[in-house]
């Protein structure tokens, strides 16, 4: 049995976490992340080349995170000099969006944007149907999840920080000296200040332990639905210009974005949120059902002409969500719980990195939205 001892101890290392470590790291404190995979692997939420980073919200508080997510974003690319971020702008359209509400919402927000009849968005973009208005922004694009985790994880690296792949998490408590003492499965201990859970669809594997460090014999977690989500890649046809990032509702919530380095041609990668099967970390099978399939052909062949209509590739993740849709980000004594992002927290990765690393050192406290109230949640 080994025994490391740090400041800071991370569990998981996608997204979350490996910004995390960034962050930490890049402020003198002493770092493990402890993976219980190979650190970029595909059992999890942050797999693949191309996720979308998108600023149409309707809500003033995410509205504005993603303002901060992207002076972060910039930060992480300039010190690793490495191109993670890249624009495409985004539409947003579909029956069941109030496109003038949801623009006037954005522009008092500071989120700069156009509203667009459904003639002028199908003039700038031939290669999309549309048939409502439209609301264009441009600070919007794509980003690539798995050279993000290697960008950060290299700066914590070169800050000092310890990865541990392959080192499950199995129990965590409170030693006498108040410290959080984390044993692996293969007997090794790692001592540290501040434990932080960036787990993803694992977290409920530590609800124990959540409630036994809020003080609080019943679970303090919100009731999570893990689904597996699929996405499909689209090969662009001949001649056709790349499209814009986008998201459609219309009874379903489509969404699409360029597939990036996922397949070896210009493509789209496209996916029906909500769609995926409900499952566990322990039972999932990445299967994709014919049905599944279908409906988002179907959307393509419908709405998007500059597509051909048969997937080049496809691919299964995991999503992890809250009830509210809201993200879970708190602390309780030595314990932070930064995990849950309800399928929409990627784009925010080197933003929640930065408030983890508040919350570590007492710099900030999390919104009351995203707080434990030590056995229900504040919505």
């Amino acid at each position: 049995m080994s025994i490391h001892r740090v400041d800071v101890a991370i569990v998981g290392a996608g997204l979350m976490g490996s910004c995390a470590a960034w962050q930490l790291a890049s402020r003198g404190l002493s770092v493990a992340i402890l993976e219980a995979y190979e650190v970029g692997h595909d059992h999890g939420s942050s797999h693949g080349r191309s996720r979308s980073f998108r600023r149409a919200y309707a809500d003033p508080l995410y509205a504005a995170m993603t303002g901060l997510a992207l002076e972060q974003w910039q930060r992480l690319q300039e010190e690793s000099g490495t191109q993670l971020l890249t624009g495409t702008g985004g539409i947003d359209h579909g029956p069941d969006y109030d496109a003038e509400t949801l623009s006037s919402l954005m522009t008092a927000h500071g989120v700069p944007n156009e509203l667009l009849s459904a003639r002028q968005a199908e003039i700038r973009w031939p290669g999309m149907r549309f048939t409502t208005d439209a609301i264009f922004h441009a600070c919007a694009g794509v980003f690539d999840p798995e050279s993000t985790i290697v960008a950060a994880t290299s700066l914590a690296v070169a800050a000092g920080a310890q990865i541990l792949p392959m080192t499950r998490v199995v129990d965590a408590n409170v030693v006498p000296s108040g410290e959080v003492a984390l044993h692996s499965a293969g007997g090794d201990q790692i001592i540290a200040d501040v434990a932080v859970l960036t787990t993803g669809a694992w977290l409920p594997d530590f609800s124990s332990a959540v409630a036994e460090f809020a003080g609080n014999s019943e679970p303090v977690l919100p009731p999570l639905t893990i689904r597996q989500q699929q996405t499909f890649h689209f090969a662009l046809r001949p001649g056709e210009q790349p499209l814009p990032t986008f998201v459609h509702k219309n009874g379903k919530q489509m969404y699409g974005m360029s597939s990036g380095a996922d397949v070896p041609i210009p493509a789209m990668k496209v996916g029906c949120f909500h769609d995926g099967d409900v499952t566990t970390t322990e039972v999932r099978d990445q299967r994709i059902t014919d049905e599944q399939r279908q409906s988002v052909v179907d959307f393509v062949s419908e709405w998007m002409p500059a597509l051909e209509p048969t997937p080049l590739a496809e691919s299964s993740g995991l999503i992890t969500m809250t009830p509210d849709g809201d993200f879970i980000l708190d602390r309780s004594g030595p314990l932070i719980v930064a995990a849950t992002c309800s399928g929409h927290g990627a784009k925010f990765a080197p933003l929640i990195g930065s408030m983890i690393a508040d919350l570590v050192t007492g710099a900030a406290q999390p919104t009351p939205r995203f707080q434990m109230d030590r056995g229900a949640w504040a919505h």
